[in-house]
């Protein structure tokens, strides 16, 4: 909707959101009229690094956790993923532990991120955020519930800092990705496979099955994939089997030099 003024506003009710929660956002337009000194005194390139026409290489944070991950320091490791905003997927069978792990990987969250958590069924809580959203979808066309790719419609409409998706649904796969591709990093989502290896087969086989990836190469698809998503953690009978991480491989996506 849109206020008097052009104000944007958006309110998620029942069943879109749990039960006795109302989601409500307003976003007003800043924009200011400043010239490049206004912007630079008040630190507008403070985060600023270079990017010339040579190819995009790994960061400190990208090295620290390659450190972490070869010497197998998986507790550090995770959690410094989380910290540092890169996108993870827990695969594995129905019954393996993904949502106990998804659990204990949120609470590295820090408490003032903006954190909006979709799910079919309410299972995943972060209490110590301050600002957390718990949106609801079902399948597509039940009554009472929106689906996931409507749900996540909403999200975006919501100011999200970081999307959480507890499982991958196809009808929202491209969407979601998408989101975590385009300045929302950082979000954790399931997904069935039998590997951590076999986890982007399995996305990228739900990404083809909506309508835009029918439209899209498999070979486009799975780069994209690569470029996207940073750690796969694969669980077997409540166990950590296998965690992937490989930045440089990210890179090589990233740059096209594949």
């Amino acid at each position: 909707m849109i206020l008097p003024g052009g104000i944007r506003g958006v309110i998620c009710l029942p069943p879109a959101v749990i039960d006795g929660t109302t989601a409500v956002a307003f976003r007003k337009d800043l924009a200011a009229d400043k010239n490049l000194e206004q912007l630079t005194r008040e630190g507008i390139f403070s985060d600023c690094r270079k990017i010339t026409g040579s190819k995009q290489s790994l960061t400190d944070d990208d090295f620290f956790l390659k450190e972490l991950h070869s010497s197998e320091k998986w507790p550090a490791f995770l959690q410094t993923a989380v910290e540092k905003k890169r996108t993870i997927v827990i695969c594995g069978e129905t019954g393996s532990g993904k949502t106990v792990l998804t659990r204990a990987l949120l609470k590295s969250l820090h408490k003032d991120e903006r954190v909006i958590i979709l799910e079919d069924v309410h299972e995943v809580t972060v209490d110590h955020v301050v600002e957390a959203v718990y949106m609801m979808y079902g399948d597509a066309g039940k009554i009472g519930r929106v689906s996931a790719t409507d749900a996540l419609r909403a999200c975006m409409r919501l100011t999200p800092g970081r999307i959480i998706m507890t499982e991958l649904r196809d009808d929202a796969a491209w969407d979601y990705l998408k989101a975590l591709n385009t300045g929302h990093p950082g979000g954790v989502m399931s997904t069935h496979a039998n590997s951590a290896r076999d986890a982007f087969n399995r996305i990228g086989l739900l990404i083809k099955a909506t309508p835009i990836g029918r439209m899209l190469d498999m070979s486009d698809i799975m780069r994209m994939l690569y470029s996207t998503i940073d750690v796969v953690v694969h669980m077997e009978k409540r166990k950590i089997k296998e965690i992937y991480f490989d930045p440089e491989y990210k890179m090589q996506c990233v740059n096209g030099s594949l």
